[in-house]
């Protein structure tokens, strides 16, 4: 009784650390060493996991009237143990920002990227969001990562299961930055002004709707020339 297993990080084994306890049922005096193994009952990171004890080892221990020999003892019950697996963190770098067309709002997608601290051959998907700084339209604009999203990926060897990782760092290779490009519009049923003579070809485009506006968004028509 009193064994205790350590806690510890996903490292994709199923191995325990488990340490103290103590025998009872010792005759007289007598002691003995004991190491206790164990197993957790899948590699899986999780909370108060239970471990199955895999070996317990007896060995002769004390002098004189604590002398016990453990060739006169069997071990015939081990405690029930339970530890947590903590997830392994992982460092995200290289990751880019997709350009977009100008919708109106500051979402952002960040995509690609590559994960250091995986476990083995283990790999993951990966994939992000985002916010520019502004939603208007621009080059080379700041995005700042809101949310990096973790997901299963890979067979047999490669396979990788995101609730074993949590992402404790991100390291852009460069500035996080993409553009938002002009959204496009078409002037439709437009007409143009008539004029006196000027010697020059200028010609007032007046009237007309605008297709490709966001939302509520408008424009002054008048403008368009």
């Amino acid at each position: 009784s009193g064994a205790t297993v350590a806690n510890k990080t996903y490292d994709g084994t199923t191995d325990a650390s488990v340490s103290g306890g103590t025998l009872t049922g010792l005759i007289g005096q007598e002691t003995l060493g004991v190491a206790v193994s164990g197993a957790f009952t899948d590699k899986n990171a999780g909370t108060n996991k239970a471990v199955n004890t895999t070996a317990i080892n007896l060995a002769n221990a004390g002098d004189g009237v604590t002398a016990g020999l453990a060739s006169n003892y069997l071990v015939t019950s081990s405690p029930a143990l339970t530890a947590t697996i903590n997830k392994a963190g992982l460092t995200l770098s290289g990751a880019t920002v997709a350009n977009k067309t100008y919708d109106g709002t500051t979402d952002a997608s960040v995509t690609g990227g590559t994960l250091t601290g995986l476990i083995g051959q283990e790999t993951l998907g990966v994939s992000g969001s985002g916010v520019f700084i502004d939603k208007n339209a621009g080059a080379n604009k700041a995005v700042t990562a809101t949310a990096i999203n973790l997901a299963n990926a890979g067979t047999g060897a490669t396979a990788g299961l995101a609730s074993n990782y949590t992402l404790a760092s991100i390291i852009p290779t460069t500035a996080m930055k993409a553009d938002i490009n002009k959204a496009e519009l078409v002037l439709n049923s437009a007409t143009v002004a008539n004029k006196n003579y000027d010697g020059n070809t200028t010609a007032r485009v007046i009237d007309g709707t605008l297709t490709g506006l966001i939302g509520s968004e408008t424009l002054d028509r008048k403008s368009v020339v």
